[in-house]
């Protein structure tokens, strides 16, 4: 080989290496699959994609929008734990974890950008168009009921004038690491929570049979509702799964709206069923991703 070749291998050899490089120091995408170690850390997830490319978020699942259709343009948040990460945890228990001084620094973070809670119904009634959103507005949700939602996030809301919905699942109030039906009761009075459900025992909604599917939809509400003495109206699909029978059975059920975890924050009369959110991760800055989707 002359020493022309071997310079211009050298080169092509050092081009791809940097672009490589470059692709890896700037993207940053959350797995489309992420490994199940139990039922309730289980991630179901082909549509749940967040890429950072340079600051800028690309979003793959936001509906269209049909013309003359309304839609209101607001982000929701997603969050499971707010606990320590340690060491020894799974990968997909950290995923599903933010730790209570990056939750305490993200709340701070929507105070100081001023941006202002809403809740389900508020969304829907926005695109119903019955209602004027406030500016800046944002979703927070919290899945599952654990404990530490109640110990550890509430305090913080509270500390900051800030409303959540939490979707519980109704028949977990007896494990020791959920929401008990007294603290379910004391949430939903604290005018800062809005109890939602979340299936009773936790199961992907299309992998049951119909009787199984109806009985977690309509059953999970009507366990609430006894709890706290009023409607229940809003949904969110254990795992994100879903599909049009199942979403046919939750209209059914009598909920406003459903939430997935599919990425996006335009919502349509069309998409309140399959609502999008933005799953929060423990060491992210919420503003630079609330500027771009709620643009």
């Amino acid at each position: 080989m002359n020493n022309a070749l071997r310079i211009a291998v050298v080169l092509v050899f050092f081009s791809l290496t940097a672009a490589a490089s470059v692709r890896v120091a700037s993207v940053r995408t959350i797995p489309r699959s992420i490994p199940a170690h139990t039922a309730s850390e289980k991630i179901h997830t082909p549509t749940t994609t967040q890429a950072i490319v340079r600051g800028r978020l690309r979003v793959l699942h936001d509906p269209s929008v049909a013309a003359q259709e309304r839609f209101v343009r607001v982000p929701v948040l997603m969050y499971h734990y707010i606990r320590p990460i340690l060491p020894h945890m799974t990968t997909s228990s950290r995923w599903l974890s933010v730790s209570p001084k990056h939750f305490r620094a993200q709340m701070e973070e929507l105070v100081r950008f001023g941006y202002h809670t809403i809740t389900p119904d508020d969304l829907a009634d926005a695109v119903a168009g019955t209602r004027a959103l406030p500016s800046q507005p944002v979703l927070l949700t919290f899945d599952d009921g654990y404990r530490d939602q109640y110990d550890v996030a509430l305090p913080i809301l509270k500390a900051n004038g800030l409303s959540a919905t939490f979707f519980v699942v109704s028949d977990y109030s007896h494990i020791p690491s959920y929401l008990t039906n007294d603290q379910i009761r004391e949430l939903d009075r604290s005018g800062l929570i809005t109890i939602a459900a979340h299936t009773r025992h936790h199961v992907g909604l299309v992998d049951v049979s119909p009787s199984a599917r109806r009985d977690e939809i309509f059953g999970s509400k009507k366990t609430l509702e006894e709890i706290v003495g009023h409607p229940i109206s809003a949904f969110a699909y254990p795992y994100g799964n879903f599909n049009e029978e199942v979403k046919k059975l939750v209209k059914e059920a009598g909920y406003r709206t459903a939430f997935s975890t599919r990425l996006g924050s335009i919502h349509t009369s069309s998409s309140l069923f399959e609502a999008r959110r933005i799953r929060v991760l423990d060491d992210e800055h919420l503003e630079p991703i609330l500027r771009k989707f709620g643009r």
